[in-house]
């Protein structure tokens, strides 16, 4: 592991910056070696939380101009579908959907789409009801 600090961080004493990271006073070189290190991380995100148990079928898979998304709910909800590119970019918001218990199709339009992977988020009452990943090949 390589841990170091050299004067040119500002850092005036042995760890006057408070980042764990060592400096060496008058160093020219910006490395020091160390047995271990311990570093803090703090997660960052979104928090996904699946709150009820359905099933959801996205097909066909790889996809055209159209997709198919079985939903069976266990309660009735109000849904809408949000997809994602790969890069996380949001690129399409569904209406709110109207939906009650049971299994339930929706239709969507893909052929504006370029071709790529996707991620489908299904949202019902402000909670995720899952996630689909889509391929989207004309």
């Amino acid at each position: 592991m390589v841990l170091s600090e050299a004067m040119q961080t500002g850092e005036t004493g042995s760890d006057s910056d408070g980042d764990s990271i060592p400096n060496i006073v008058g160093g020219t070189k910006p490395f020091v070696f160390a047995a271990e290190g311990t570093h803090t991380f703090n997660t960052v995100g979104i928090n996904q939380t699946i709150t009820q148990n359905i099933q959801i079928n996205a097909y066909p898979n790889p996809a055209n101009s159209s997709i198919s998304i079985d939903i069976n709910l266990e309660q009735a909800d109000q849904v809408t579908i949000k997809l994602y590119d790969i890069n996380g970019k949001l690129v399409l918001t569904t209406p709110t959907y109207s939906l009650i218990a049971g299994q339930q199709t929706i239709k969507l339009d893909l052929t504006y789409l370029v071709d790529g992977t996707y991620f489908t988020r299904i949202v019902g009452n402000k909670d995720i009801l899952g996630i689909e990943k889509l391929i989207v090949k004309h």
